[in-house]
C-alpha cells in the first residue's frame, strides 16, 4: 500500500465529478513528512466519480422524492433513518 485517503462525497461538487488530493491531503503522515523521497513533493491524485443517477439530484431531491432506483440503492432502512434524522433536526 502507498498510501491511504478518505473524503466526504459531500465534496464531490455536483457536475464536476472528481475531487484532486495533493500530497498534504495523504495519509500516513510519515509520507507527507518524506521529504519527496516516496512521492514527489508536487504529487496529486485525481479521481473521478460518474453520477450515479441523472433524475436526483443530492442538493435537492428530498428523501420521500428519490427516483425507484435510488429507494432500492440506499435501502429502506437507509431511508427511515434519514427520515428519523430530519424529524429530529
Amino acid at each position: 500500500m502507498l498510501f491511504r485517503i478518505m473524503f466526504n462525497t459531500a465534496f464531490i461538487k455536483q457536475g464536476e465529478g472528481y475531487i484532486l488530493a495533493s500530497k498534504l491531503e495523504l495519509s500516513p503522515e510519515d509520507i507527507r513528512k518524506d521529504k519527496g523521497s516516496i512521492i514527489p513533493n508536487n504529487f496529486k491524485l485525481t479521481m473521478f466519480f460518474d453520477d450515479f443517477c441523472q433524475t436526483c439530484n443530492p442538493e435537492t431531491t428530498e428523501i420521500e422524492d428519490l427516483c425507484k432506483r435510488c429507494q432500492e440503492e440506499l435501502g429502506t432502512e437507509e431511508i427511515d433513518d434519514w427520515l428519523r434524522t430530519r424529524e429530529i433536526l
